[in-house]
């Protein structure tokens, strides 16, 4: 019996969400970390990826959206990514996109932290997590991935990205 068998570690679902814009990235500042991060959050008990990223996002950039708009992107898993609570994460990653996304102004927050537009570029220069900067590209080049990051004491360790072959 493994570690997920036994209770011993927790994986958690959830979900990221990178809207784009005019050639600009809609990035949440956390009221609790000051990182950077796309919008999301974890997904609710019998809850698909696709039906949290809609909530997630109606909930933290004040916009609804049908799920279908928004397009599976890749697939990330964080080994004990909390490992004070045994804690992998395992993230669906979502773009979106839409003339409804022009409603989001700078500065909004609707609780979670304000968003602001960036540049891909502007992007990789914000305090992010660590591990963000390694699939970040294939989210901007729009190339779907995989992949798993290790963090220890919140900071990445080791990084496998990979593109999704025939996608």
């Amino acid at each position: 019996m493994n570690a997920f068998e036994q209770g011993a570690r927790k994986m958690i679902p959830a979900t990221l969400i990178y809207a784009k814009n005019k050639g600009k990235i809609l990035m949440l500042q956390s009221k609790k970390t000051g990182r950077w991060n796309g919008l999301g959050g974890k997904c609710e008990a019998d809850e698909s990826f696709q039906e949290a990223a809609a909530r997630e996002f109606a909930e933290e950039a004040g916009v609804k959206l049908p799920q279908e708009s928004f397009q599976f992107q890749g697939n990330l898993h964080f080994p004990l990514f909390k490992a004070d609570r045994g804690e992998d994460w395992m993230v669906q990653v979502f773009t979106v996109e839409g003339l409804a996304l022009s409603s989001v102004q700078d500065g909004v927050d609707m609780g979670e932290g304000p968003l602001f537009w960036k540049t891909p570029e502007e992007v990789l220069k914000l305090r992010l997590w660590g591990g963000d900067v390694d699939f970040l590209p294939y989210v901007f080049r729009e190339e779907k991935f995989t992949g798993t990051i290790w963090y220890r004491d919140g900071s990445p360790f080791k990084s496998e990205i990979r593109a999704i072959v025939g996608s």
